[in-house]
């Protein structure tokens, strides 16, 4: 995805001041109207990290006045201050699933000199159009919807499926920071960076993509992709333009494709399937991190190399479908 150098926390100090002199009258009267002679319509800020190049319906900005957690910013131009904390508490505890999974710690991360803080960025919309969009990731960050959002209630998500939204999308900024050098930010094959956020989510029940748990799946969505360039082989898809034009117009399909990006990465971790761990994982980053092709890292810590991979993957992955089914 999209990815700015700036950090996404500066504020106008003429607003900073603003505020801080609104916050100090506000606790000296409480109860008792107070007349400022200031403008007190809201002022967003706008950066870098969240503009209109992201080509996701920004640009959007924000108030200056985030939720801080031990690990996170939460800035948001429109949700509320509790929402803004309901996102905060469900990324911290994703994170701290993801780095206790991956035996990681802060201290392995390379954040941007930009920051003027060593934490990540999520900018949580609370009434923005996001078209029709959830959530993505960027380099030391992520924008996602809050649970005041519209979208959040028309995609029906439960607090289940937002934690899983959210796990998600911070698995690729921690991704991301473990890679750590800005210049190999988005370094692994697509097929690979979101089928192991999936895989790290949680399983996918009752979604518009659901995880795939059965040949017969399998073997549907693979025949119904028969006239399709590539087959609708996931392993194809290195790149996002790998995926076929009639995969993305006129309707934009490729979630469809993400179940089996996830089934490809639990056929790898699976101790039934290919029975690679996180730290194999993690050595791949860090292989990435010094500038290794995905392709390299991939063979030299998975043991496989990614040409026979994608050349078997329905083999493979059919084998291992019946093989957890026969348990």
């Amino acid at each position: 995805m999209s990815t700015r150098n700036r950090s996404c926390g500066a504020v106008d100090p003429d607003l900073r001041i603003l505020l801080a002199a609104a916050l100090v009258l506000t606790a000296a009267c409480r109860g008792h109207a107070v007349s400022l002679d200031v403008d007190d319509t809201p002022q967003l800020v706008f950066d870098g990290s969240w503009g209109s190049g992201t080509k996701f319906g920004g640009p959007w900005g924000h108030d200056g006045l985030p939720v801080e957690t031990e690990n996170f910013m939460i800035f948001s131009g429109t949700a509320s201050q509790s929402a803004r904390q309901f996102t905060a508490d469900i990324a911290e505890e994703s994170l701290e699933e993801l780095m206790e999974w991956l035996g990681a710690t802060h201290e392995d991360f390379r954040f941007l000199p930009s920051y003027a803080q060593p934490k990540i960025h999520i900018l949580a919309l609370g009434s923005q159009n996001f078209n029709n969009n959830s959530g993505f990731a960027y380099r030391d960050g992520l924008v996602t919807v809050s649970r005041e959002h519209p979208n959040y209630a028309s995609f029906g998500f439960t607090l289940d499926g937002y934690k899983r939204l959210i796990k998600h999308e911070t698995m690729h900024v921690v991704e991301f920071l473990l890679i750590s050098d800005p210049r190999y930010q988005q370094s692994s094959d697509v097929w690979f960076r979101e089928g192991f956020a999936n895989f790290v989510s949680g399983p996918r029940t009752n979604a518009i993509a659901n995880s795939v748990t059965s040949r017969q799946q399998a073997e549907a969505w693979r025949e119904a992709q028969r006239g399709v360039e590539g087959g609708g082989n996931p392993i194809s898809i290195h790149r996002w333009q790998d995926f076929p034009q009639e995969v993305l117009e006129p309707v934009n399909r490729s979630i469809f494709y993400y179940p089996f990006f996830e089934l490809a990465v639990a056929f790898l971790l699976d101790p039934d399937g290919w029975g690679k761990t996180a730290q194999d994982v993690r050595g791949l980053y860090e292989m990435e991190g010094n500038g290794l092709s995905f392709a390299h890292a991939f063979e030299q810590n998975l043991g496989m190399r990614l040409d026979d991979f994608e050349e078997n993957y329905w083999n493979l992955v059919l084998e291992y479908l019946d093989k957890k089914a026969r348990q």
